[in-house]
C-alpha cells in the first residue's frame, strides 16, 4: 500500500484524505467504494483513515460539506452579490445573464467538473450530495429569481400568468446545467458551432423569452447592464437573428457530433 512520505499536521492530513477520496467516490459511487480503496488513494493506512473519519459515511459527508463550501466561496468571490440587489426586472435579467455566463462564458475549472460529477453520482444513488449542494447559494439564487419574477409581474413587465415565480429559477437552473453536463467529457459530444460569446447570447435570450419577457424589455435591461459600471456583459442587447448561417450547419439541427463526417474543429465544444 502506498504511504505518503510527507509529514502533515492533523488538519492537513484530513484535507489530503478528502481531496483523494473525492475522485474515488466520483469513479465508484458511495456504495461501490470501500475503505481500503479510500485509504490507498490517500496513501494512508485504514487505521489512520478511520482515526480522522470514523466511518465511510463520515468521510463522504465531509467531502459534501467541503465541496459545497468551496463552490459557494468561489461563486461569492467572482459573482455579483445578488442578495443585496433589489427585486426587479433588471435584477432578473442580471441574474440570468450572470448564471449563463458563469457556466458557458469560459472553460469549466476542474473543480467545477468534479463537483458536477459528484452530483451526477449522487443522483444515481441516494441524492444526499445533490440535496446538500442545493442548500447553499443555488437555493438563495432561486429565491431571488422568484422575487424578481413576482416584481416583474406586479409592474406589468411579465404577464401574471407567465411562469410561476417559484418554478422559474429551477427551470433556468436545469436548462443551463445541461450545458455543464455536456462539458464533462474531455471531448464534448456536441459542437454548437458558435463562439462562447454567441452561445451565451443565444441562451440568455432563450431563457428570458421563455420566462415571458418581451424583446423590448430584454433589450432595455441588457443595455442598462452593459452601461453599468463594474458590470459589463458582452454585447447582448440585440436579439439573436436566428441559428448560424446555413453554410455552417453540419446537420438540420445545426449541431455536429465530434468524430463524425465533416468535423471542422471550429466553434465551441
Amino acid at each position: 500500500m502506498p504511504k505518503s512520505s510527507r509529514k502533515l499536521s492533523g488538519p492537513q492530513r484530513r484535507e489530503a484524505i478528502i481531496q483523494a477520496a473525492r475522485k474515488v467516490f466520483v469513479e465508484k459511487g458511495f456504495h461501490g467504494t470501500t475503505s481500503k480503496q479510500l485509504a490507498e488513494a490517500a496513501g494512508v493506512s485504514e487505521a489512520l483513515l478511520f482515526k480522522h473519519f470514523p466511518s465511510k459515511e463520515a468521510l463522504y459527508r465531509a467531502i459534501l460539506t467541503s465541496c459545497c463550501h468551496r463552490k459557494d466561496a468561489r461563486e461569492a468571490e467572482h459573482g455579483v452579490p445578488f442578495e443585496s440587489l433589489p427585486a426587479s426586472t433588471e435584477t432578473l435579467v442580471e441574474l440570468v445573464w450572470g448564471f449563463v455566463n458563469h457556466i458557458l462564458g469560459s472553460e469549466p475549472e476542474e473543480e467545477d467538473r468534479l463537483f458536477f460529477r459528484l452530483i451526477l453520482r449522487s443522483l444515481m444513488e441516494e441524492g444526499e450530495f445533490t440535496r446538500l449542494a442545493l442548500e447553499g447559494m443555488p437555493f438563495r439564487w432561486m429565491q431571488k429569481v422568484a422575487e424578481c419574477v413576482e416584481a416583474a409581474q406586479q409592474i406589468g413587465d411579465l404577464p401574471e400568468r407567465s411562469v410561476p415565480p417559484r418554478l422559474a429559477g429551477w427551470l433556468l437552473h436545469h436548462l443551463v446545467s445541461g450545458f455543464l453536463m455536456h462539458s464533462l467529457p474531455e471531448e464534448p459530444f456536441l459542437n454548437y458551432q458558435l463562439s462562447r460569446e454567441e452561445l451565451v447570447r443565444q441562451v440568455v435570450w432563450f431563457c428570458l423569452r421563455g420566462i415571458g419577457l418581451p424583446d423590448r424589455t430584454i433589450q432595455r435591461c441588457l443595455e442598462g447592464l452593459r452601461q453599468a459600471e463594474g458590470r459589463k456583459p458582452p454585447e447582448l442587447a440585440e436579439p439573436p437573428s436566428g441559428l448560424p448561417s446555413e453554410e455552417n450547419l453540419a446537420s438540420a439541427s445545426g449541431l455536429e457530433i465530434p468524430g463524425g463526417a465533416g468535423r471542422s474543429g471550429e466553434g465551441l465544444r
